[in-house]
């Protein structure tokens, strides 16, 4: 039986790639559906890639460390950043000031690699790639589900807090919060 022909893979899309990417959207969509019940913190999530290159797994390691867009602050081979908003107004109520539509705002950005190789290369080299994404992927959704449960926590808190004797203690009091 003649051995099967190696296929090209560097001239083809490669499906394969997406898989773990549509991991990571799903996941996503999991994680923030909670956050999606009235009075919950609005979450916004974007996805960026920085393409990285390589024929062998060293060679693929050189290509993240170079391409990262943030070698210069973080040696790592992925990042999480998220930013929180909190909107918020007080009216008075019997004499004293209360919180009113307390809205949180988060905003998270995932950086991930994104493997293009030049050349043919094995199965066992995709393969290899493939459980690292995986991994890499599901890391970083634990730093976003961590930034949604803080923005959880924020609005909780919020929406919890007493009355106020004054307006600007309310409104050092809600900052505070939001700060801590």
């Amino acid at each position: 039986m003649p051995a099967s022909p190696r296929r090209n893979l560097a001239s083809k899309p490669f499906p394969w790639a997406k898989f773990p990417i549509g991991l990571f959207v799903l996941g996503m969509l999991a994680v923030t559906q909670a956050a999606l019940a009235a009075g919950s913190p609005s979450v916004s999530i974007k996805t960026n890639y920085y393409v990285v290159g390589g024929t062998n797994v060293m060679l693929i390691h050189h290509s993240m460390f170079v391409a990262r867009p943030f070698a210069a602050t973080n040696a790592f081979d992925a990042l999480t950043l998220w930013t929180l908003r909190a909107d918020y107004q007080f009216r008075p109520s019997g004499g004293s000031w209360v919180l009113h539509n307390p809205r949180i705002n988060l905003s998270v950005t995932v950086t991930l690699p994104r493997w293009i190789p030049s050349l043919p290369v094995s199965p066992e080299l995709i393969q290899t790639w493939n459980v690292f994404l995986t991994n890499l992927t599901t890391h970083e959704a634990g730093h976003v589900k961590i930034a949604c449960e803080a923005a959880e926590e924020v609005q909780r808190r919020l929406e919890a807090m007493p009355k106020y004797a004054t307006a600007s203690d309310a409104r050092r009091a809600a900052e505070v919060m939001v700060n801590e």
